[in-house]
């Protein structure tokens, strides 16, 4: 179990759905207290006491400015201990690079990425940075597929990006971790399209998908997330340094093999 306690307060984005509102519920169901930000409130998290939803389009910069401006001090009377940057959206994949528009990729990047520089340096601003940063990378933004210009760009920006501010900011752990593929509307709308046969890597990613098991469920990925948030020292984590959340679970299953 993961040592969170219920003086803990965690900052998550994209709570309505996926991996955000999954450990939103996790921590929730804990008794800790959850601030949590989306477009659209998730109605079966109403029913918790300890948890506070603002509603905010990460799409749209005068909505995270407007948050940062009229909210932000206010959280942040009270430490948070841990945020979740875990908002995300693809963008029109799978699509050939020259294909895809500057509007889809400033949208991609606006949500993934600027969204959260404008969120981070609001923390700094007001001295309120918590002790842990958590950015749902990938290794999309690593690893470079054909077809995924959009989701690869912001990905890689973001790690570049936490990866600085890590540098600059050595009193907060900022953990960078691929969460690998989720069995999610996103992830399923995008193996669906029906123009994947013509990018070779995706089409077998889905042919992979298919098959029992290969997809981890939000509610899973977020028990592991959460404990690995909570043990960085046992899974070896440097801050500012991007990991792959598969790895990071193999690895500390065949230290425990070996023990």
């Amino acid at each position: 179990m993961e040592n969170s306690n219920s003086s803990d307060r965690i900052f998550i984005t994209g709570v309505h759905k996926g991996i955000g509102h999954a450990l939103a519920k996790h921590y929730l169901e804990r008794g800790i207290h959850v601030v949590g930000i989306s477009r659209k409130h998730p109605e079966d998290l109403r029913t918790f006491k300890n948890f506070e939803f603002f509603p905010v389009d990460l799409g749209d910069r005068s909505s995270v400015q407007r948050f940062i401006a009229d909210n932000l001090p206010s959280l942040t009377r009270e430490p948070l201990t841990t945020v979740y940057f875990n908002a995300g959206i693809s963008g029109d994949i799978p699509v050939r690079a020259e294909d895809c528009s500057l509007e889809d990729l400033e949208r991609v990047c606006m949500v993934n990425t600027y969204s959260i520089k404008l969120c981070l340096d609001g923390f700094i601003k007001l001295a309120a940075l918590p002790e842990k940063c958590v950015f749902s990378a990938s290794i999309a933004g690593q690893r470079f597929r054909a077809g995924m210009l959009p989701y690869s760009v912001s990905k890689a920006a973001l790690t570049a990006m936490a990866g600085v501010y890590a540098q600059e900011n050595p009193a907060t752990f900022f953990i960078i971790i691929g969460l690998c593929t989720m069995d999610t509307d996103l992830s399923r709308r995008m193996l669906a399209q029906p123009n994947i046969s013509q990018f070779p890597e995706l089409s077998a990613l889905a042919m992979r998908c298919e098959q029992a098991g290969y997809m981890t469920p939000p509610e899973i990925r977020a028990e592991q997330l959460a404990f690995i948030v909570s043990n960085t020292d046992r899974f070896n984590i440097k801050s500012g340094i991007f990991s792959e959340i598969r790895t990071l679970l193999r690895d500390q299953n065949e230290v425990s093999a070996t023990n």
